[in-house]
């Protein structure tokens, strides 16, 4: 039985350390900072909670003297069958006091920052058949900072299945970004951080950059493709991305707002492609045409390094 009735001692929680990462069939480490501001010593549970399913973890404390702290361990185990979907997860701590057989309800913060839940990679999962190259984080691609994750777990947020997420995350970058060539020369390609501070504006290669990094970012396999081609008397290139779904690649044009159409170019628009491969290995030392290093502009085709997938050939030309 479980009350919310006010009662002494006030057990409250004061701290929480908590791993945002929740990557599916893995577990979660967190640290709970617990303090009795009460007047006897108290026994009770702290639950970890994910609001959106409103399942959690709990683990009991004991013995947690009037005036005193307790930190504890609360790991948290991402059951994919319990928290089905991958993006935000908002998360609420309580701390129950027992006294007697009654639990009371004493604190019951929610945590100012959700944690991300993404696909696991490892052996089993959603592996990269790229051998981790597809989810490399480089200098254009950030997907490990929060804020960056943030973005992408809130654009894929309540899918279940990789493709669901792709196609979700491809209609936030396609809402979000303005196409606006006067962004950035088109020598150079934006990193994703460089795209977020600047309102979401540039060209084809920052649309495939901030793609990538969402996807990425929820464990989805992803990677840019640059192609170049021609029209009539016109030469041109374009960037798009593809992503792997755990059968085959996929793929995706965060620019013209396109899934699983790889002839769109050809058949429909009409491009003769001559060359096309995928952009990887981003560093921003490797040139220093576009400035200075670590400004998070890289030039479109010295700093990077490309191959040619297998299969990538035939899917588009």
């Amino acid at each position: 039985m479980v009350s919310t009735r006010a009662l002494v001692p006030n057990v409250v929680v004061t701290g929480a350390s908590c791993d945002w990462r929740w990557v599916q069939n893995t577990i979660v480490g967190n640290q709970i900072t617990l303090h009795n501001y009460g007047t006897t010593t108290a026994n009770g549970v702290v639950v970890l909670r994910s609001e959106d399913e409103m399942l959690g973890w709990a683990t009991s404390y004991s013995n947690l003297a009037p005036g005193g702290d307790i930190v504890i361990s609360l790991p948290f185990y991402v059951n994919p069958t319990d928290f089905p979907t991958v993006g935000a997860k908002p998360i609420r701590i309580l701390a129950y006091v027992q006294v007697d057989s009654l639990y009371y309800l004493t604190s019951a913060p929610t945590i100012s920052t959700p944690m991300i839940e993404m696909y696991n990679n490892n052996a089993g999962y959603l592996v990269d058949p790229d051998g981790g190259r597809s989810l490399e984080m480089d200098d254009l691609n950030h997907q490990n900072l929060y804020d960056v994750a943030r973005r992408a777990a809130i654009a894929g947020d309540d899918t279940s299945i990789p493709y669901q997420t792709a196609a979700a995350i491809l209609a936030t970058v396609n809402s979000n970004m303005t196409y606006n060539e006067n962004a950035l020369s088109p020598l150079y390609t934006g990193a994703d951080i460089w795209v977020i501070n600047d309102n979401f504006n540039g060209i084809c290669d920052e649309f495939a950059v901030l793609y990538g990094s969402y996807s990425r970012a929820l464990g989805i396999p992803t990677r840019r493709i640059a192609m170049l081609f021609t029209i009539g008397e016109i030469s041109s290139g374009h960037q798009i991305n593809e992503f792997w779904d755990g059968s085959g690649w996929i793929h995706v044009d965060a620019t013209g707002n396109s899934i699983s159409n790889p002839r769109v170019y050809t058949d429909g628009l009409g491009w003769n492609i001559y060359d096309i491969g995928a952009a990887y290995g981003a560093d921003d030392s490797r040139s220093a045409l576009d400035g200075p290093n670590n400004d998070n502009i890289l030039h479109g085709l010295l700093d990077m390094q490309f191959w040619v997938p297998n299969g990538l050939v035939n899917r588009y030309c």
